[in-house]
């Protein structure tokens, strides 16, 4: 399972399957893509048909589309006696089916399709959607950002904990399958542990701007060096370095989550549903599926059918939960896609939910609305 190495030039001669997952949009990226199982097993001919042949599984509607734009850039790189080679081959049990919202349902709740989003007050009548870009990034002012005193001695006390001696080890397999290690030492050049380049390139995953991470780095060098000595800044550098790179991330969480708390507390900022196209989020009145071969079970499903295939165990398990409740009035499983719901937080990065279910009130009525995220037992305590 890869991402951009198939498209930064990562050869494997004996791959020869190829599942493109995501939409991929240019055709420079489909041309990159299919070239990585060109080159068959081995690179070599077998004589075996199915072994002579590459295949491209894609879950996308727009097939057509596809194979054009790899046969433009077959063309373009100059490799047209394969165009002739390409051949489709669909497959009747995954067709694309548009499903829309159950007329029943649309009819009678239509109003309890809007869901709630963050909105930002920026006078009596102008508002609108919160955005981490426009309202929280700008805000966060690292420039005068200093290790504060209870960091360094919290640093100072883990020093004692670390080695600055190396080992080497490697572990090997005899004739007879039994496992032979050796052991090395390796000597530590302290004076090159001191990589501020390396430090800088940490600090941009935080504050972004490469001018303001090296101003930033240099003076928290100054600033570990003054506190614990050159020499066990040499010694301990790299351990140095993760441990600031925490204290960066964690103090960047509680700034951006200060200025979210404070629009609030000054009402600059709300929670709201709209009709409002342009502010508001309501649930999209179809939805594109893949045509399953699992019969849909589920009686208040919002949709008229379900993409059972793409369901894991835990999806199918709560969604199967939220479809026997008594009080039910339709449920979705929400997609991790541009036009489904997310929510928006002092963070960047959306929480994408997995479910969200409309619970009745009396024998027809709207209740509240839930917006549910599923974890698996494993996760049960921990922070993320």
């Amino acid at each position: 399972i890869t991402k951009e190495a198939l498209r930064e030039g990562w050869d494997c001669s004996f791959a020869y399957l190829l599942g493109i997952i995501p939409n991929v949009g240019s055709n420079t990226g489909v041309t990159q893509l299919v070239g990585r199982i060109l080159r068959q097993p081995n690179a070599k001919k077998t004589g075996i048909k199915d072994l002579d042949e590459s295949y491209a599984y894609y879950v996308r509607d727009d097939s057509g589309q596809i194979l054009d734009r790899v046969v433009a850039g077959f063309k373009n790189e100059g490799l047209e006696d394969l165009v002739s080679n390409i051949k489709k081959a669909d497959h009747e049990d995954f067709k694309p089916k548009t499903v829309n919202i159950k007329k029943e349902l649309k009819d009678k709740y239509a109003n309890t399709f809007y869901l709630p989003v963050w909105l930002m007050i920026e006078s009596e009548k102008a508002k609108r959607r919160f955005n981490y870009a426009l309202h929280i990034k700008p805000r966060l002012d690292f420039s005068r950002l200093e290790l504060e005193d209870e960091f360094m001695k919290s640093l100072k006390q883990s020093l004692s904990e670390e080695r600055s001696e190396r080992a080497a080890f490697a572990v090997t397999l005899d004739d007879k399958s039994r496992t032979i290690y050796t052991t090395e030492k390796l000597s530590d050049d302290a004076e090159k542990n001191i990589n501020i380049s390396y430090m800088t390139r940490r600090f941009t995953e935080i504050v972004e701007n490469p001018f303001l991470a090296r101003t930033l780095a240099d003076s928290c060098l100054k600033a570990v060096e003054e506190k614990i000595g050159r020499k066990n800044l040499q010694e301990h550098f790299s351990f140095i370095v993760s441990l600031i790179v925490k204290y960066l991330t964690e103090e960047k969480a509680r700034r951006e989550e200060q200025v979210f708390l404070d629009y609030i507390e000054n009402k600059k900022l709300l929670l709201a549903v709209s009709d409002d196209e342009t502010i508001g989020y309501s649930v999209p009145e179809t939805d594109t599926i893949t045509v399953s071969r699992l019969p849909n079970t589920f009686q208040y499903y919002l949709f008229e059918d379900v993409e059972l295939e793409t369901m894991n165990n835990l999806e199918k398990k709560v969604g199967q939960i939220l479809d026997n409740q008594a009080k039910i009035l339709w449920w979705f499983r929400n997609k991790a896609s541009k036009s489904w719901y997310a929510i928006q937080g002092w963070k960047e990065h959306k929480i994408r939910p997995d479910f969200v279910a409309a619970k009745k009130r009396g024998k027809d009525g709207f209740e509240i609305l839930y917006i549910i995220e599923s974890k698996g037992e494993h996760l049960s305590g921990n922070p993320d």
